[in-house]
């Protein structure tokens, strides 16, 4: 029993572990990202482009960015963003950048949002190592705050970049303010939470009743 049990508590360091180097890089490109978008904004109109494509089931938009001196990064993704389907009007074909750049900095909330799921994981792996059992209040409050991340991050992409978008004047108006779909993928982290919380209960009735 207390040789399963070991091999548990070192499985979930290693998870933890896995976990938090994930988190760190996450965070570092974070940082790389800030600093480049800040970058970029202060670049000249021409350094930027943008392309509709009618798919034939919507209009989809890419945003470019042409100003780096590497061939690598001009041929990568970084200098990249893709709106979704009808996110975009016609009329964004006359602002590529403030396109690009509220792309960008849309996306950074996202990819923050990612990042703040890695940490939470990271934590509660690391607990579990430290105090023998995932039962225990710290985890419970990490997995509601895991669940608000994902919604937030959802909710950002799938409604405030449209929003900010239509603001601005190219973007269709095509979001929901109530997206319900944004709440789903949270939901799950609040039922563990429960449930965490129910064994709990249940372990600290069986210490006691030892």
């Amino acid at each position: 029993m207390m040789d399963e049990r070991s091999r548990m508590k070192k499985r979930c360091g290693v998870v933890g572990s896995a976990f938090g180097a994930g988190f760190w890089a996450g965070a570092v490109t974070l940082l790389v990202m800030i600093a480049a978008g800040i970058w970029i904004a202060m670049q000249p109109a021409r350094y930027f482009d943008i392309q509709l494509t009618d798919t034939g089931v919507g209009v989809m938009g890419t945003a470019t960015f042409t100003g780096f001196t590497s061939e690598f990064l001009n041929g990568g993704r970084f200098n990249m963003i893709e709106f979704g389907r009808d996110m975009l009007t016609a009329d964004a074909m006359g602002y590529p950048k403030q396109v690009f750049l509220v792309g960008y900095f849309g996306w950074i909330p996202c990819v923050a949002a990612f990042v703040g799921v890695l940490g939470a994981l990271r934590y509660i792996f690391r607990n579990i190592k430290r105090y023998d059992t995932p039962f225990t209040t710290q985890n419970i409050k990490a997995l509601y705050i895991l669940g608000i991340i994902i919604i937030a991050g959802l909710y950002m992409y799938r409604t405030v970049l449209p929003l900010v978008c239509w603001t601005m004047g190219f973007g269709t108006g095509d979001f929901t303010i109530l997206d319900f779909y944004s709440f789903f993928p949270g939901t799950p982290f609040f039922c563990l939470a429960y449930i965490f919380d129910y064994g709990g209960v249940l372990e600290k009735e069986s210490d006691e009743t030892l």
